[in-house]
């Protein structure tokens, strides 16, 4: 609920630095814990309050949640959104076994041509990827690419994208350490941005000019 309650705030005061009023936001949680949800759906829920206590719930910023409890064996959430409903079918089933799991990823990257633009396509899967890898202990088998090439043959042309802008991020994290030591050195800038092959501007960007 704290978490919560710091995103409120920091809408809030979006709201009011951007379109100078306030207006309300409906706060949604997906759960989809091993466990039963047993913080109930108001703030004051998560106060243990004795009786004597009960007057000081005035100055509790109290909120509600809607609350959805994802389940394996539950339909899609109920959206328009492409990108929330394939998101929120992966949390439904990240902890299936192997065979329920992959049958759900196939099908959310089947659905996932629905969408035009390639960019957002590829941003879905980034996530896709990401919470999969975080949560499974054996993603590195849905990682392969001949699991999507059984898919959609587009997949593995995107898969390769995200692992090409993965190396690149990683040359140039690299390219940015070995800048920064060379500065330490006292090695010209010159001799830097050519040995490193970093632009001016990104030794600006990195704090390292």
């Amino acid at each position: 609920y704290t978490q919560l309650l710091s995103y409120l705030s920091e809408i809030y005061q979006w709201q009011k630095k951007n379109i100078k009023k306030y207006s309300p936001v409906i706060p949604f949680v997906f759960y989809h814990g091993e466990k039963g949800w047993e913080l109930g759906t108001e703030f004051l829920d998560a106060f243990e309050l004795s009786n004597e206590d009960e007057i000081l719930q005035e100055y509790i910023p109290n909120f509600s949640i809607n609350l959805y409890h994802l389940k394996s064996d539950d339909p899609d959430f109920p959206t328009k959104l492409l990108s929330l409903k394939l998101l929120l079918r992966i949390l439904q089933h990240i902890r299936d076994n192997p065979e329920s799991f992959a049958n759900a990823l196939r099908q959310t990257i089947k659905d996932l041509k629905e969408e035009k633009l390639e960019w957002k396509r590829v941003a879905i899967l980034k996530v896709i990827l990401y919470y999969m890898d975080s949560t499974r202990k054996d993603a590195d088998q849905f990682l392969d690419v001949e699991f999507y090439r059984e898919v959609e043959e587009e997949y593995m042309t995107i898969l390769e994208k995200i692992k090409e802008e993965g190396i690149e991020k990683g040359i140039e994290k690299k390219a940015i350490e070995d800048a920064r030591l060379m500065k330490e050195y006292g090695d010209p800038i010159e001799k830097i941005m050519k040995i490193t092959g970093l632009s001016e501007t990104q030794l600006k960007e990195n704090g390292i000019l």
